[in-house]
């Protein structure tokens, strides 16, 4: 059951390290994206499940006890929350099929955005302030980097429409 707690975060980082090595075929890298968020559809509605039969749930992970070791926990908000996080994604990861050109693919899109994912599941289902803190720069971090992706194509696209 600690596992299942686990996994919302744990797929799209996965998934993040599965699409990188794919960036250079976009239809590739799309389908492992869309996989990722498919798969973390069907978590999130098994801890919703298992939240509204069986109440909040908690786990530690590694053995360690609560002020030491990593606390997740799942309650209704986080559960809703990760369900509504989970069908976000799924639709963003749709949708960017059509709307992410290749070069922005060939960048890593897919894999900021699945580790994008992880921040937000990850920051819904913790325990304690300090991994908190830990899932929301894992959020920055994508974020900017997906920020960047953006501005490093339109300059591309300006340098190659000035070369002409």
């Amino acid at each position: 059951m600690s596992w299942l707690l686990a996994l919302p975060f744990l797929i799209p980082i996965f998934t993040a390290l599965a699409a990188f090595p794919a960036r250079g075929r976009p239809l590739l890298c799309g389908s492992i994206s869309i996989c990722g968020c498919v798969l973390m559809l069907g978590i999130a509605i098994a801890i919703m499940i298992l939240v509204e039969t069986g109440g909040p749930r908690a786990a530690q992970m590694g053995d360690w006890a609560a002020p030491f070791g990593i606390t997740l926990v799942a309650d209704r908000l986080s559960a809703v929350m990760l369900l509504i996080s989970a069908i976000v994604g799924l639709c963003v990861s749709l949708f960017s099929l059509s709307d992410i050109d290749e070069k922005r693919v060939k960048l890593g899109f897919h894999s900021f955005f699945q580790l994008l994912l992880a921040g937000v599941c990850g920051s819904f289902i913790t325990g304690d302030l300090f991994n908190l803190y830990v899932w929301f720069e894992v959020m920055l971090i994508a974020s900017f980097a997906l920020l960047v992706l953006g501005e490093i194509v339109s300059s591309w696209m300006a340098v190659l429409n000035m070369s002409r």
